[in-house]
């Protein structure tokens, strides 16, 4: 949960309609966009990372970040951030691998789906109402069947969040759904 004390988490709350035009807004991704997000270790660090950022149409300033535990290739993390000018950091996308079960709370108390599920590939969507209820902004998520690996997941992450590749970029969004570094 956010902790408004901590000026970490000192952020104003992004309504739905933001957040839809943030996702909506065309970015562009890098020439070595595929380069940047390969996860690379870190010495002192458990996940290896990447990253790139991308200045969207309307003049916003987002990341792309991914995160990769190399003892198991299913849990991972790729991930939306917008960067608002007032140095405040937004997930509005994140798109994970197996990690054990995710509760979205909300949704539990009133008795909806999907409310709890264990080991699946899901995305984590940026939502209004979890901000209003105090948690971070992207604890919603859907499980999901568009991916089933690490640049699966990538790909999923750039189609969702409105970026156009390179017309010579290294790969292709079909390339990327078979192709596993290891």
């Amino acid at each position: 949960m956010r902790d408004a004390t901590n000026s970490w988490y000192a952020m104003r709350d992004l309504d739905d309609e933001e957040i839809a035009a943030l996702i909506a807004e065309r970015k562009q991704c890098p020439e070595d966009w595929r380069e940047k997000l390969t996860p690379r270790p870190a010495k002192g660090v458990r996940h290896a990372t990447g990253r790139f950022t991308a200045m969207g149409a309307a003049g916003h300033e987002f990341t792309v970040l991914t995160r990769l535990l190399p003892a198991d290739y299913l849990n991972f993390s790729a991930i939306l951030r917008f960067d608002d000018t007032d140095g405040a950091q937004y997930n509005l996308l994140r798109c994970n691998g197996i990690h054990g079960q995710h509760t979205n709370n909300i949704e539990k108390e009133q008795g909806l789906e999907p409310a709890v599920f264990v080991d699946r590939f899901h995305v984590h969507r940026a939502t209004e109402r979890y901000q209003a209820r105090g948690f971070d902004i992207e604890t919603y998520a859907e499980p999901t069947d568009e991916y089933n690996d690490f640049w699966g997941a990538v790909a999923h992450l750039l189609r969702l969040g409105s970026f156009d590749i390179p017309p010579e970029a290294q790969m292709t969004f079909e390339d990327l759904g078979t192709e596993v570094d290891r």
